[in-house]
């Protein structure tokens, strides 16, 4: 019966650490998904505006969309 344990201990053990190891690995991801996302929202809201030329200066002036 002492073998038994000893492999139910040590497969708890196991399913254990997998479990803690997954959930570390899903909050890494999740974080690095997180900056991206901000990123693309920085970018996203940085627009470059249009430009058009002035005839009468002769300079590019912001489109008016």
């Amino acid at each position: 019966m002492l073998p038994q344990l000893v492999f139910l201990a040590a497969f708890i053990t196991m399913v254990w650490f997998g479990f803690r190891w997954v959930g570390q690995e899903i909050a890494r991801v999740d974080e690095r998904m997180r900056r991206l996302q901000r990123i693309l929202e920085r970018v996203r809201s940085n627009r470059i505006p249009r430009l058009q030329l002035d005839e009468a200066t002769g300079l590019y002036i912001p489109a008016k969309l």
